[in-house]
């Protein structure tokens, strides 16, 4: 993890000056969210953590409702498509193809596929470290070891957070934002949900792990979004012969 953030902040974004500050300052920016959360923030941040109680408690009854239905004529399709598309959401498989894909498009001065691989990079390993810190902490033990949803053996338990739900959901956001299409983003995320929804039915994850790290990959990845088009916009003094203003130019 660490070698591959050395790699990130090297290789970085082909539009930034200093792409090691910047993807420090980005993870910082998302770490330290909570410390700058709004009236808004904190109605939508109370409404989720409510859910999310509610989930916890029922955990072990939703995760029976899905076994109980797996093979349902409507449900089996969107399972085996999650199945089928499960892979995407494991670092391990898939980040040769996002390092990949950043350097040849570094190298090859392709900026379009250097901004979204290096933007995937980037969520990946932010939302990574905060895995990792949730999984040694919490340590909560996945459903497949049967013994129930309130079992934890910290810095063995591998359940909370669910690293497929983060990483398909940072995937799913940063492909609508580029796909800029009501297609795209619907099919990216109907897919990164069926990933969500087998990581439930397969019994490698509790249902309220799979609702939080959803969320979050989901924010995660906008956070970092908002910063990078933030970045992408300069403003500069304009001046015409009806007067004077500001002129907004994007960097790509």
């Amino acid at each position: 993890m660490f070698r591959a953030l050395i790699i990130l902040l090297i290789a970085g974004s082909a539009f930034a000056e200093n792409p090691a500050t910047l993807a420090i300052s980005d993870a910082t920016h998302v770490y330290s969210s909570p410390l700058r959360i709004d009236k808004e923030s904190a109605i939508k941040t109370g409404t989720l953590l409510t859910v999310f109680a509610l989930c916890y408690k029922y955990d072990q009854e939703i995760s029976d409702a899905f076994q109980r239905n797996m093979d349902h004529t409507f449900y089996r399709p969107i399972l085996d498509y999650g199945q089928s598309v499960e892979p995407v959401g494991h670092m391990g498989k898939m980040n040769k193809f996002w390092y990949g894909g950043l350097l040849f498009g570094y190298t090859t001065n392709k900026q379009q596929l250097t901004k979204i691989t290096s933007q995937i990079v980037e969520c990946h390993l932010i939302s990574g470290a905060l895995r990792d810190l949730t999984t040694h902490v919490i340590g909560r033990n996945r459903p497949h070891v049967n013994n129930g949803p309130y079992s934890f053996s910290p810095s063995d338990g591998t359940s909370f957070l669910s690293g497929h739900s983060l990483n398909v959901w940072e995937l799913a956001t940063i492909t609508s934002y580029h796909g800029g299409q009501k297609s795209i983003s619907a099919l990216a995320y109907g897919t990164a949900a069926t990933v969500s929804l087998q990581r439930i039915t397969s019994r490698q994850h509790w249902p309220s792990d799979v609702l939080l790290g959803s969320v979050a990959g989901y924010a995660i990845a906008k956070t970092i979004l908002r910063l990078h088009e933030n970045r992408s916009l300069k403003i500069t003094p304009a001046f015409t012969n009806s007067g004077g203003g500001i002129s907004l130019t994007r960097s790509f």
